[in-house]
């Protein structure tokens, strides 16, 4: 490796080009005619005619370990003609993953030293430039609750447990043999072979779609273990230098950032980044090892795009929010916040809990880290309660025989050192109230819901912990009156009366105000030209009627388009003005 890439890496290329393409010419010839679609009389291409993703179909080690990459045709490296590399343990592969942008990513990172030291160790670099890296990737902080570094074994089994992780990125050094990595356990109990790694991923209720090895230390056996969670993973990407590059840690955030910022194939992406680093080792022996055909991410909507709804209005909802969750963290007693919200069909209700995760995390001072967590309210309204119950613990990834403060507090956020408070935010979703139709949720049920939260969660509860039980109504405004007065009613129940439980009722959601959406034209950066603010307020109002899903609406549609081209329709529909 030392000499990598000079003249051993070309005398590596050109055995590796002579073993994937040395053929008698007239086969070879075949070959390539076939590959590019060129049959005679075109003349034959050679393999630099265009860019190739060659699949090395091997389940020996030997195989799936050598440097792919370095392979050569007349001297000239094939990954220059835009060649891809990876090996394969299936020749014909039919996954299709479907990753999300922003994605799941767990560190394992085991530092191997006492936190504080004065100098990082380089996993804890690694960690922070990672995290640094997909920060930039996505720039909102309620992204921060999808990358989670963990250093022991017991850390590790809870985050595969109780998190979903679409990429795993393990790094540090490998020492004995047969090679183990140490997590910071200490002992046996941190002791983790690669084939462990398999076996835990292998029980976890949702694979990952990726793993980067970023390993150094003792690598002989390390195409085995690749090839183990390559039967379970349909990605691998795994270094193959003993020693730690100075850019291995650059390299890797370069990948993520083009694999989940651009919505790329992550093999493409790691092609790109690696053809950017012509004389690194570490870019020139970098291993993929894949089995999928199809890769799909998906990129979150434009960020503007998402404004809207998140900062138009809502002022009375959140302000209340802000001081009954202030008032829960800062309790000594209670332990649990029922959260109603409630509203008729226009108001995108759906689409609130976002609005208030936006509100809260771009608070200057907050008192509350907040993990969000989504949850099916349940099906069935027969024995609700415990319905309730079970479908929380089958939801939240409960093992056999854990308690229900256990389970809460592996969801809930590590506020360590932070002097924040760490709350759980569940929310159960969107019900509507009507005419007793199938599926929605009458008078009792509700009862039954606010019952669980208070006598269950509130029981369950750990004492350092804070729950935020969520649920939003949609029901006609005619109908308005009678829940309000059914909530009024639930505060006087014995369980109503529970010092570790509160019942907050947002007020309903109404109409867009003219004063309202001009505070968002102006204020917002909205990109409305302040020569048009006024009226655009004013004809959007009067145009919807002040209704909330309208004017988001409209909204979008001048973002994605032209306020000045809005407004002339607005003023062509309500006044035949040209």
């Amino acid at each position: 490796g030392a000499a990598l890439p000079g003249e051993l890496a070309a005398r590596w290329g050109a055995l590796l080009g002579q073993l994937l393409l040395g053929l008698p010419a007239a086969r070879l010839a075949r070959l390539l005619r076939t590959l590019f679609d060129r049959p005679p009389p075109a003349a034959a291409p050679n393999p630099s005619w265009m860019p190739v993703h060659l699949r090395v179909c091997t389940s020996d080690p030997l195989l799936v370990g050598l440097p792919w990459r370095l392979a050569r045709w007349d001297g000239v490296p094939l990954v220059d003609s835009g060649w891809q590399f990876s090996t394969s343990s299936v020749a014909d592969p039919s996954e299709h993953p479907v990753v999300p942008a922003p994605a799941g990513v767990l560190i394992v990172a085991p530092h191997g030293a006492a936190p504080g030291q004065a100098k990082p160790t380089p996993a804890e670099a690694t960690v922070s430039a990672l995290a640094d890296a997909l920060r930039q990737v996505w720039p909102s902080p309620r992204r921060a609750e999808n990358v989670r570094a963990v250093r022991t074994r017991s850390e590790l089994e809870d985050a595969l447990r109780g998190s979903r992780c679409h990429l795993i990125y393990v790094c540090g050094t490998l020492h004995g043999d047969p090679a183990v990595l140490q997590l910071d356990d200490g002992g046996a109990a941190g002791s983790l072979p690669l084939a462990h790694l398999a076996e835990l991923i292998a029980r976890t209720p949702t694979r990952p779609a990726a793993i980067y090895l970023d390993l150094s230390g003792q690598l002989k056996d390390l195409a085995v273990a690749v090839l183990a969670l390559g039967e379970l993973v349909p990605l691998v990407v795994w270094r193959r230098v003993g020693e730690r590059q100075s850019d291995s840690t650059t390299i890797a955030c370069a990948w993520l950032r083009c694999w989940l910022q651009n919505g790329l194939d992550p093999l493409a992406a790691l092609h790109e980044v690696l053809a950017q680093h012509p004389t690194s080792r570490e870019a020139a022996t970098l291993a993929v090892h894949a089995r999928y055909r199809n890769w799909t991410t998906v990129l979150a909507a434009p960020w503007r795009a998402s404004l809207p709804h998140l900062k138009l209005d809502r002022d009375e909802q959140k302000a209340l929010l802000g001081k009954h969750l202030d008032e829960l963290v800062r309790s000594d007693t209670r332990r649990v916040l029922a959260l109603v919200a409630y509203g008729s069909a226009d108001n995108l209700l759906s689409e609130l809990p976002e609005q208030f995760q936006y509100h809260l995390e771009r608070g200057a001072e907050r008192a509350a880290d907040i993990n969000w967590r989504r949850l099916q309210f349940p099906d069935s309204r027969h024995e609700l309660a415990r319905a309730l119950e079970e479908e929380l613990r089958l939801q939240l990834w409960a093992q056999s025989g854990e308690t229900l403060a256990r389970v809460l507090r592996r969801h809930a956020p590590n506020v360590t050192a932070s002097g924040r408070r760490a709350v759980l935010w569940l929310n159960w979703g969107l019900a509507r109230r009507g005419n007793g139709e199938a599926g929605e949720l009458q008078p009792e049920a509700l009862s039954d819901w606010l019952r669980f939260t208070s006598e269950v969660l509130g029981a369950g509860c750990p004492d350092d912990l804070r729950v935020v039980s969520y649920l939003a109504l949609e029901l006609d405004r005619s109908a308005h009156g009678e829940l309000s007065k059914q909530l009024q009613d639930e505060r006087w129940r014995p369980w109503g009366k529970n010092p570790r439980f509160r019942l907050s009722v947002l007020p309903p959601l109404g109409e867009v105000s003219e004063e309202h959406l001009y505070d968002f034209l102006v204020e917002e950066g909205s990109g409305c030209d302040p020569a048009i603010q006024e009226e655009v307020a004013q004809r959007l109002v009067a145009q919807t009627g002040g209704c909330f899903a309208r004017v988001v609406e409209l909204i979008e549609v001048a973002e994605r388009g032209s306020w000045y081209d809005l407004l002339e329709r607005l003023r062509q529909q309500q006044d035949g003005e040209t």
